[in-house]
């Protein structure tokens, strides 16, 4: 299961963030995150990541007028997916 939160201005990702989670997850966060003011998205808990996740990502953080410096915790899978797309 995947999963979003906040705390501190970071908004916390866990889970599997591949296309089946996609829609949830991006309905989760219009409707309890979009008007946050985000500062950092963490990948901490993210157990893995497809083409379609990175393209969630990147739409999180044009949302929240953030770059990838704003990604933070990711393991070296995550991070390498990520920078792959």
């Amino acid at each position: 299961m995947s999963k979003l939160s906040i705390k501190d201005q970071t908004l916390n990702i866990s889970g599997k963030i591949v296309i089946a989670n996609i829609t949830k997850l991006l309905k989760d966060f219009d409707q309890n995150f979009a008007k946050e003011n985000i500062k950092k998205l963490n990948l901490q808990e993210v157990e893995e990541i497809d083409g379609a996740g990175v393209s969630l990502l990147e739409t999180i953080l044009d949302r929240c007028k953030l770059t990838t410096d704003s990604l933070e915790n990711g393991n070296k899978s995550i991070m390498k997916t990520i920078e792959i797309f």
